[in-house]
């Protein structure tokens, strides 16, 4: 007996038919799921994309040191929480931010209980525990990054570097994201220091060097991504495009794929300095200006005034000058004179002996020139000798200096010019030279032992 032949059966071709009908509509149903999760993706991105994260500002600047601890409740705190399928545990990581006028501020304290470091070569530095920062500073990007996006890499370790868009890079549309090594000026700080249990790591990126003119209200784009590292092989050895055991890495987004600007979240700066801090800042210039000439008018009030007391030491006591009524011998003040005469009177009595030629041209020259102050310099200058040979005789001949005998001869005439009753003690002051009320007081007082007012309130009485 023949077995039957099953073509040219009409179930067999149902059969078929039926079965290849069910594959096609199963592929065609993966197809439609697929493509709607992408789409519920898509969606949530820009969900995500659309809602602005506000960073807040900071009065003073911080100290990138590691130390998490100037870091406040009042900056934008993050917590972001990375999944470790393969072993199990998750690390987390607290991110703050922060603005002032000059900087960007990103302090990331970051939980690990196996922190490991192993590259140091710039290209493979994100093969560590690291913190990644992406900014997109005009908030213009597409799809891909341009010349001003950047990606800063901070290594648990503490080194750290910095990508660019490239534009050669950008031109070959192959490359989904065009950035390179090395081809950025911009200088940053970036701080990483262990501790117990993980590593914090602070950054300030100066926005001068992103581009950006930073105030209020002002968006960018940004993302924020944790490696972890975990395998204990020495992955230096291990060549390029070979698979790293136990390392996992994502955003704050939980998205393992995340060098796409159009990703990244909105940020937004927000808030801004009082009006005094403001002030300052804005201008800073002109307030260093404003100390220096301070400190300059300082520097020289102290050195005037230095000046003056060394002058006011030089000034003798009457009692205590030596052959006094030598030295007066050219103009012998007399107390009880009915008017002692304008400053710059000549008539003196003549000399009751005989004295160098140059003490009597000095004396001459300090009646002469009563209301100018004059110093021993202008004095050996009229003389048309040396300062020090002037000195040498007025030491030899009268025990005292050139200036001595101006103060001398100045004091004795204010004396006159007071008991006369018709001039106050500034205007007598003025008279003779001093164009400070009450340092010609404090010489007056040196020399006489009292003040000046004393003799106008005894010509009062």
């Amino acid at each position: 007996m023949n077995a039957p032949a099953l073509v040219g059966k009409p179930y067999g071709w149902k059969f078929l038919r039926r079965h290849l009908y069910s594959a096609m509509f199963c592929r065609v149903l993966h197809n439609l799921i697929i493509s709607l999760l992408c789409l519920i993706g898509s969606l949530g991105g820009l969900c995500a994309q659309d809602s602005i994260i506000g960073i807040a500002y900071s009065s003073s600047p911080f100290q990138i040191d590691g130390d998490p601890a100037d870091w406040g409740e009042e900056f934008l705190e993050m917590e972001y929480v990375q999944q470790n399928d393969v072993k199990g545990d998750a690390n987390t990581a607290w991110v703050h931010l922060a603005w002032d006028e000059s900087n960007l501020y990103l302090m990331a304290d970051v939980r690990d209980n196996a922190v490991h470091a192993y590259e140091d070569s710039l290209h493979r530095l994100h093969l560590n525990d690291a913190v990644e920062l992406y900014l997109d500073p005009l908030h213009d990007s597409g799809r891909r990054m341009d010349l001003n996006d950047y990606q800063f890499i901070v290594a648990a370790s503490g080194k750290h570097a910095i990508l660019k868009g490239e534009l050669s890079r950008i031109a070959d549309t192959t490359q989904t994201a065009p950035k390179e090594f090395g081809i950025s000026t911009l200088v940053y700080t970036a701080v990483s220091k262990l501790q117990a249990g993980g590593y914090c790591v602070e950054m300030q990126v100066p926005f001068a060097g992103i581009g950006l003119l930073p105030q209020e209200g002002k968006r960018m784009r940004m993302d924020f991504c944790m490696n972890d590292l975990d395998t204990l092989v020495d992955i230096r050895a291990l060549p390029d495009g070979v698979e790293i055991p136990r390392f996992f890495f994502s955003n704050w987004r939980h998205d393992r794929d995340f060098s796409y600007p159009h990703r990244w979240l909105s940020v937004e700066l927000q808030g801004h300095a009082d009006a005094v801090t403001a002030l300052s800042r804005k201008y800073a210039r002109e307030w260093l200006y404003l100390l220096a000439a301070v400190i300059l008018f300082a520097s020289a009030l102290v050195v005037w005034m230095a000046y003056r007391i060394r002058q006011l030491k030089h000034v003798p006591e009457k009692r205590q000058v030596p052959q006094w009524e030598r030295v007066m011998s050219g103009d012998p003040p007399s107390a009880d004179a009915a008017d002692p005469g304008e400053p710059g009177d000549q008539a003196s009595p003549a000399p009751t002996a005989p004295e160098h030629p140059a003490i009597e041209k000095c004396r001459a020259y300090i009646l002469a020139h009563l209301d100018e102050e004059v110093g021993p310099e202008t004095l050996a200058s009229h003389c048309a000798v040396s300062l020090r040979q002037l000195q040498r005789v007025f030491k030899e001949n009268l025990g005292i200096s050139p200036g001595n005998l101006v103060a001398i001869i100045k004091m004795e005439r204010a004396a006159s010019m007071l008991s006369s009753g018709k001039y106050n003690v500034n205007e007598t002051a003025h008279a003779l030279g001093f164009q400070d009320g009450s340092y010609f007081s404090r010489v007056f007082r040196k020399y006489h032992g009292h003040a000046p007012s004393q003799l106008v309130q005894q010509k009062s009485s």
